[in-house]
């Protein structure tokens, strides 16, 4: 696996988990968001280098979106019995 691989899916990762948690675990969002990525690369023909922009792209939308949802991604309710 190639480093730009790697690289873009950890905003990816964090996208991913924060559709399944904010749809009420709904398996179907992030598998359309998956499916349409993946498509949209393909239908596009980006170029690798293209790769760059992309991953740039997703790392400021995940760092807005936790930044936004601070408490989300970083407040822990302990459950107490």
């Amino acid at each position: 696996m190639a480093l730009e691989t790697r690289n873009i899916q950890i905003p990816y990762v964090f996208l991913m988990n924060w559709l399944y948690y904010k749809t009420n675990r709904n398996i179907m969002v992030p598998i359309v968001f998956h499916i349409s990525a993946g498509f949209f690369n393909e239908i596009f023909m980006t170029h690798p280098d293209s790769k760059i922009i992309q991953t740039l792209l997703l790392l400021i939308l995940t760092v807005f979106i936790v930044f936004k949802e601070r408490d989300f991604f970083f407040k822990r309710d302990i459950l107490l019995d």
